[in-house]
């Protein structure tokens, strides 16, 4: 039979190591716990000014030959010689809807390059403004919504043609398509265009991440998306041209970040929210 006291020195013992393993296993939870949030911020910072500059000059060219090509079809509807001679050829069909198919790509290069460009600035800013992302992000997806729906208004006639096997309307009804399409596009998505570009110019001003000068011309164009309410093609130009403008600021801070060799971990992120 054992003593008392060697069956209490054993269970102290017992006791000791089991408080060791607990402390140990902690000790290796918070180890890859900490390294999991080091290799999250790692990744996150190797996000390149590249990216968002790449998503931005192609939805430049894919929106801006898309709707070029679809704007045709418009200038047909002027006269019932004009409408029959476009639409009785199947070349000039298919046309219109090679850049109906075009726009759907736009949009989604436009979106890659809006939450690419949303992240990059978060990351070299250090810091977010929950309530200006907000408002940046809804009216991008007000945009290409309503480019969408714009541009199919305007290639309708050359669907119904095509694949429904409809009759070629009347210059009066055929015009009105296209004339829907210009609304939505002029009056309301050149709208949402251009409170994105002043909420981008605001956002990217207050994180210091843009220079003065860009800030300053987005808030320009923003006011004469804004206010402006002529239907002129020319007014569809300035914001494809401004991404542009952005897209080659962000191409010159592609080449630096790349010369950098990704050397700074990226900052901890704050929430602002004016």
């Amino acid at each position: 039979m054992s003593r008392p006291g060697t069956r209490e020195e054993k269970r102290q013992i017992l006791e000791s190591e089991l408080l060791k393993n607990i402390e140990q296993k902690g000790q290796t939870m918070s180890t890859s716990d900490h390294a999991a949030v080091q290799a999250e911020a790692t990744s996150s910072s190797s996000l390149s000014p590249l990216l968002p500059a790449v998503m931005g000059t192609l939805f430049v060219l894919l929106f801006l030959l898309g709707s070029w090509i679809v704007s045709t079809a418009a200038a047909a509807t002027q006269g019932k010689i004009a409408l029959l001679k476009f639409y009785e050829s199947d070349q000039n069909r298919l046309l219109v809807i090679f850049g109906l198919y075009l726009i759907p790509f736009a949009g989604i290069a436009f979106l890659w390059f809006v939450a690419s460009m949303h992240e990059w600035m978060i990351q070299r800013a250090g810091r977010q403004d929950r309530l200006l992302s907000s408002v940046q992000q809804g009216s991008a997806l007000l945009f290409v919504a309503l480019s969408f729906c714009s541009v199919a208004a305007g290639a309708s006639i050359a669907i119904s043609l095509q694949y429904l096997g409809t009759p070629i309307p009347g210059p009066q009804t055929a015009s009105q398509l296209p004339g829907l399409g210009y609304t939505l596009f002029f009056v309301y998505a050149l709208r949402a265009a251009g409170m994105f570009t002043l909420v981008t110019s605001r956002f990217a001003q207050s994180m210091n991440v843009f220079p003065r000068w860009l800030s300053i011309v987005g808030y320009l164009v923003g006011i004469v998306l804004m206010l402006s309410v002529t239907f002129s093609h020319l007014l569809g130009l300035i914001f494809p041209l401004w991404i542009l403008l952005v897209c080659g600021f962000l191409f010159s801070k592609a080449r630096s970040w790349s010369a950098a060799g990704q050397a700074q971990p990226a900052p901890l992120v704050r929430d602002t929210c004016p």
